[in-house]
């Protein structure tokens, strides 16, 4: 009898977490929806986020970019991208309140910026995850 109790509360376990969404992917798509809504945003220095997904199955938190009277980015200047993108990291920028990047970093998600010019051509794309911050 308790073979069965503790196999069926395992079943019923992985099956809401098979089935179900997730906390942080709930209020990080919540989120991600609040974001697509006031795009684009201006950031400034002629950079504008155009878009912003969250791939759920890829754990995947996606950022598109573009950049006005930019045509290409070597990498050299991808190198310093990412490393602004790192040093802002750094001051623990909060998406949500209990929710930081560093924490979904940590959970194994993966910040993706796609870097484009104003005609949509892909100028880099940049991934940031946990062992970047090591």
């Amino acid at each position: 009898m308790k073979t069965k109790l503790i196999y069926s509360f395992l079943l019923l376990t992985f099956i809401l977490t098979a089935c179900g969404e997730s906390k942080i992917d709930a209020d990080l798509r919540a989120e991600v929806d609040k974001m697509k809504a006031m795009c684009p945003m201006d950031q400034g220095n002629g950079v504008v986020i155009t878009d912003v997904n969250f791939h759920q199955s890829q754990k995947v938190l996606e950022y598109r970019c573009s950049i006005e009277g930019i045509y290409s980015i070597d990498d050299s200047v991808k190198d310093l991208m990412k490393a602004g993108i790192l040093n802002a990291l750094e001051n623990e920028v909060s998406i949500t309140e209990g929710m930081s990047i560093k924490m979904l970093l940590a959970e194994g998600y993966i910040l993706h910026y796609i870097y484009t010019d104003t005609s949509d051509k892909v100028l880099c794309e940049i991934q940031i995850t946990k062992d970047d911050l090591a």
